[in-house]
C-alpha cells in the first residue's frame, strides 16, 4: 500500500469516526463507496477526454479495432446544444472491454480519450 492510499484510508476513517457532517449548512450523511459485484459481463465503457469535435466515425473506426460496437452515445450540453468531450460504449461481447482497459490513453483522432 502507498503512503498516498494509507493517507486516504485514514482520512476517510477520520470522516466516519465524526457523528455529524455539515456542508453548506446542512446535514449530509457520508459513506465508503462499495465496489459493484456484478456476475453480468461489462461490455460498456466511458471514454473521457474526446475532443467534441470528434467524428463518430473516428471514434467507431478506432473502437471498432477492438471488437464488435453495438452502440455510441455521444452526449450533448444541453445549455449550448454542443457535443460534450466524452462518451460511452457498447461492445457486442465483454473482450474488447478487457483489451481496451489495459492501456490507460488511446489517441482517437486529435484526442487523447481515457
Amino acid at each position: 500500500m502507498s503512503e498516498q492510499q494509507f493517507a486516504m484510508d485514514s482520512a476517510a476513517a477520520s470522516v466516519m469516526d465524526q457523528k455529524e457532517h455539515k456542508l453548506n449548512g446542512k446535514v449530509i450523511d457520508p459513506k465508503r463507496a462499495k465496489a459493484m459485484k456484478t456476475k453480468e459481463p461489462v461490455k460498456k465503457i466511458f471514454v473521457g477526454g474526446l475532443s467534441p469535435d470528434t467524428p463518430e466515425e473516428k471514434i467507431r473506426e478506432y473502437f471498432g479495432g477492438f471488437g464488435e460496437v453495438e452502440s455510441i452515445e455521444l452526449p450533448m450540453d444541453n445549455k449550448t446544444n454542443k457535443r460534450r468531450g466524452f462518451c460511452f460504449i457498447t461492445f457486442k461481447e465483454e473482450e474488447p472491454v478487457k483489451k481496451i482497459m489495459e492501456k490507460k490513453y488511446h489517441n482517437v483522432g486529435l484526442s487523447k480519450a481515457q
